[in-house]
This record gives structure tokens, sequence and C-alpha cells, in this order.
């Protein structure tokens, strides 16, 4: 992503040099354009680099749940008691874990749109809200699977043997 912004950034520079040394004889709205377009890349690097630089693990695990620092949930603690399954799978091109929820109305962070956007689309496709890109989770991804399939259907046993 790093590198299409660093070329998108030289041709948009290129063309706005051109219009200024062509006196002005280029197209104002293609030059606007470009301004635009060049924002937005530059917030998108941004976004980027502050991402590389975070020091927060991905993804804890505890006694008492997940906390997840990379998709688009709230970052907060999600108890077992709310999982109820994880399942990995291929979804959009890269492998996911889906992880079921019994409330995930308790995970949504509808402060952004975009959020709002890829939660509607995720529960529309997968019935769940949370899906984690495996592609950033530095750790052996079949042991994690089974983590937390056990500590989420030991909360289960726990709930029936209450009952």
């Amino acid at each position: 992503m790093l590198v299409i912004s660093v070329v998108s950034l030289f041709f948009i520079s290129r063309n706005i040099i051109t219009y200024y040394k062509s006196g002005g004889e280029g197209n104002l709205v293609f030059l606007i354009i470009s301004y635009v377009f060049g924002f937005f890349i530059l917030l998108l690097v941004n976004n980027s680099i502050r991402q590389l630089n975070k020091r927060t693990p991905a993804l804890i695990i505890s006694e008492k749940g997940i906390i997840d620092n990379i998709s688009h949930i709230k970052p907060e603690l999600v108890p077992w008691s709310n999982i109820t399954g994880a399942e990995v799978k291929k979804y959009k091109g890269n492998m996911q874990m889906i992880i079921q929820l019994r409330d995930y109305y308790a995970v949504l962070d509808n402060d952004s749109p975009f959020r709002s956007k890829m939660t509607q689309m995720y529960i529309n496709d997968l019935e769940t809200p949370w899906v984690i890109n495996l592609g950033f989770i530095k750790t052996d991804i079949s042991e994690l699977h089974r983590i937390i399939l056990e500590r989420s259907a030991s909360v289960d046993r726990e709930t029936d043997l209450r009952k």
C-alpha cells in the first residue's frame, strides 16, 4: 500500500508541476482532483505508518476473554461467555478467523460510517461482525483457533452445569 501511495504521489506531483510550469494552461479541474487525491493519499500513508508503529498486541487472550486491537470491533474485552465458536476460512481472498458471538451488538463500534458498512457486510455474509484477518497475526493459527474453541466451550459447560 505504501508503494502505491508513493507512486500515486509522484504522478500527482508531476501533474501539479506541469500545470504550473505551463503557466496555468492545463485543466484546472484535473489540478483540483490531484490535490484532493494527494490529500487522501497522505492521510492513508499517515494512518498506515501509525498502525505500523502501534505497540499493542493484535489480540490479548486472558482467562476473562479476548481484547481485539486489529479488527473493526471495539477494542474492549469480549468475555468468553459471549463467544460461541470460531472458524478459520478464506473470505474475500484472505484467511480469516470468523468468531461467532451470542450478542454481537455488544462489540459493535459504530462511530465510523466505514466501520458500520464493514460490520453490516460481515453480518450479512458471515452472520457475525467479528472477522480477524490472520495475515496480521504472528502466531500459530491452529493453536489460536484451538484456544478460542476450548475456552468458549468451557464457558458453555459451566453455564449448563449451573442450570
